[in-house]
């Protein structure tokens, strides 16, 4: 919905929304697959190769592409391993 510059200055400013690190948890996220990230408990964790990547059953059809600006928003974790199959 459009609404005119009035409009908002009509609305009282809340507070800041920070941002919930937790809210791609168990999700794969990339910038224009520019690395691969697992987020875990609201860390980015990064697979080395596409070797490691697929070695977890992942394909790029389950990968979320996102902002720079959220990638950065997330601390680093663990670099990802290759999952070994029994």
């Amino acid at each position: 919905i459009r609404v005119s510059t009035q409009e908002v200055d009509l609305l009282q400013m809340g507070e800041v929304m920070t941002y919930n690190k937790a809210y791609r948890n168990n999700k794969l996220i990339t910038t224009d697959y520019n690395g691969i990230y697992l987020v875990e408990n609201g860390l980015k964790r990064p697979f080395p190769s596409g070797v490691v990547f697929s070695s977890h059953g992942y394909t790029l059809a389950n990968v979320i592409r996102v902002s720079t600006q959220e990638v950065d928003l997330l601390q680093m974790g663990e670099v990802m391993t290759p999952k070994i199959n029994p």
